[in-house]
């Protein structure tokens, strides 16, 4: 329906004539909208005006032009026109563009939310010859934060959760779990498994304990294994990215080794199969450690605590790459967590959880849905999922597991991380780029959007971009979720129950190299007999 604006034309204080501009919002599909002016006389029509007011087609500045040129013809003093002309200038563009935004949500207003999911009339008449994958997904729809519980409600719900919560965890509320989802309920840390590849002993696990701390495993004799995964730090590193050999920042977050024997697959895009696979790939990798077999070989086998050491642990002083890799990966097998207050709450102290923390386990198994992915007693169901947050097109881009295995299907998948003790090692996410309240924020905000091929905003940034690489694509496990701010720091709170306590280790005494040693006696040699008094 076309808007008439009515404007009187003055000319030293008198109505010469009637002034009308009428502006008509086109279909929204189409680029441009119609925009119409009627000037003349209410008395007597201009009818050329007012058939060059309906022409059809008419742009928004032609038509300005022909209301210049009558306001012109009215004799309207200069100054007045000037000010006049401003005026309707900026009013006409305001309103136009006002009306096609109005048109284009009232079009979308009367869609029910099924109906949303689909592409719109535009949409399909744009894209009739392009494959259904290619078409641009439409926005989900955000729900609104739910209302908080008052007072009295949110310490009715506490009790009644105190009540359900204290019973086996086989009694507890049903989780919400999408249907074909494995999950396991959260528990207490179990006995990890034997090594893949060889069994484990003390001696072995002592023999790795000293290697894992020792950088004369890297090419330059400067990186250890703590170097990445450090103890104090929740055995990761507390930094966005890690660092590499000569202080290169790597591409990726450092996860903790904390519980790691527990998981069925390694590293953020699950490339290594166990512990053993994991420290062979970061001691061989050019940027980490930039480790060879042979350097390995020469260097501890010419110390001769060492030799000592895998003497005992494998029966012969042989060094080699699998040994030491073995020995790593058994004393990573003894990183265990299971101290936290949510292991003591499961062991029976029923007050271990605090009021919001026991609100939060109730939202993490239901409500928030977090149990979709984090379950069992890791917290993790150790699958590679997409959160559409691989900068896809731009410099920091990384496609996860894409990267390892090449498959389309596989881009934007990463592993799922364990959640124990999470706030001791953010930042968080393949990238670090996030803090807990941010990442809590985009969880219940469903996390971005899938970009699709046809969708000009998601043009990559890179010029150096060749775009052939798969688009990444959203998990359907994540979904806006609604939740208020309450429910987000009970969330929080429950997350900060994983946490454990913190145990101070003291690195090992380094076995000294055969010329150290040999260097060390000839001064102790030399020194005066009575030097120390």
């Amino acid at each position: 329906m076309p808007i008439r604006l009515v404007f009187p034309s003055l000319c030293s204080g008198s109505v010469h004539s009637e002034l009308a501009v009428c502006l008509k919002a086109e279909d929204p599909c189409a680029d441009t909208s119609v925009v119409e002016f009627k000037t003349g006389a209410p008395s007597q029509p201009n009818h050329g005006s007012t058939e060059n007011a309906n022409r059809a087609g008419r742009s928004l500045w032609g038509a300005r032009r022909d209301l210049l040129q009558h306001i012109s013809e009215t004799h309207l003093p200069l100054e007045k026109f000037r000010k006049l002309c401003h005026v309707l200038r900026s009013l006409i563009l305001n309103v136009a563009i006002l009306l096609i935004l109005v048109s284009s949500i009232v079009q979308g207003s009367g869609a029910s939310l099924w109906a949303q999911e689909m592409p719109s009339t535009c949409q399909a008449s744009s894209t009739n010859n392009e494959p259904e994958a290619t078409a641009s997904p439409p926005l989900a729809l955000k729900p609104r934060a739910r209302a908080a519980r008052t007072a009295d409600e949110r310490l009715r719900h506490i009790q009644q959760l105190r009540e359900v919560y204290q019973l086996p965890a086989s009694n507890w509320p049903a989780p919400f779990v999408d249907a074909g989802v494995k999950w396991r309920e959260l528990g207490m840390i179990e006995a990890p498994p034997a090594s893949a590849l060889a069994p484990t002993s003390p001696a072995k696990i002592q023999l790795g304990r000293v290697l894992f701390f020792d950088p004369r495993l890297s090419r330059t004799k400067e990186m250890a294994c703590a170097s990445c995964h450090d103890p104090d730090l929740g055995w990761a590193d507390g930094r966005m990215s890690a660092f590499g050999l000569g202080r290169v920042v790597l591409a990726r977050n450092t996860p903790s080794i904390l519980n790691a024997s527990l998981q069925p697959a390694l590293f953020w895009d699950s490339r290594a199969r166990n512990l053993e696979d994991q420290a062979r790939q970061v001691l061989l990798n050019p940027k980490e450690m930039g480790a060879t077999e042979a350097d390995l070989i020469t260097t501890l086998g010419n110390i001769s605590e060492y030799r000592v050491l895998f003497q005992e642990a494998f029966g012969s002083e042989s060094v080699s790459l699998d040994r030491v890799s073995q020995a790593i990966a058994a004393f990573e097998t003894t990183l265990l967590g299971g101290r936290s207050p949510f292991d003591r709450f499961m062991n029976g102290q029923s007050q271990a959880l605090s009021d919001a923390a026991l609100v939060g386990l109730d939202l993490f198994r239901r409500e928030a849905r977090c149990i979709n992915c984090h379950h069992g007693p890791t917290f993790s169901d150790g699958q590679l999922h997409g959160l559409n947050i691989s900068h896809y097109g731009n410099k920091r881009e990384d496609l996860g597991r894409y990267n390892v295995t090449g498959v389309a299907q596989d881009s934007g998948l990463f592993r799922t991380p364990s959640l124990r003790n999470v706030t001791a090692t953010g930042p968080y996410m393949h990238s670090g780029l996030f803090e807990l309240d941010e990442l809590l924020t985009l969880y219940n905000a469903g996390m971005p959007r899938t970009p699709h091929a046809n969708d000009n905003s998601k043009t990559p940034r890179s010029s150096q971009y060749s775009g052939t690489k798969p688009l990444p694509v959203k998990s359907p496990l994540l979904k806006p979720l609604g939740l208020n701010s309450q429910d987000l720091d009970d969330l929080t709170s429950f997350l900060e129950a994983l946490a454990e306590p913190r145990i101070r280790i003291r690195p090992p005494e380094l076995p000294a190299s055969d010329s150290q040693r040999e260097l060390t006696n000839q001064k102790a040699a030399s020194r005066p007999a009575d030097e120390s008094s």
